[in-house]
């Protein structure tokens, strides 16, 4: 017999915000990695990341439209 908890799945919603200073602080490489990790993550539980940004605080050559 299972336990009661298994039955249920863990979903998870993840803001992320402040990007910009991560990447001032870390480098963009360095953030970038970090978010394709968080993003490899949350495919593999079924989760959701919602990223809040602007392209006013990147570069031209970071933002991907």
């Amino acid at each position: 017999m299972k336990a009661p908890y298994s039955y249920f799945k863990l979903f998870i919603i993840a803001l992320i915000e402040g990007l910009e200073y991560l990447a001032i602080e870390n480098g963009f490489k360095r953030l970038f990695k970090l978010i394709s990790t968080i993003r490899d993550h949350a495919i593999l539980s079924g989760s959701i990341v919602l990223i809040a940004t602007t392209p006013d605080g990147w570069k031209k050559e970071e933002w991907v439209s």
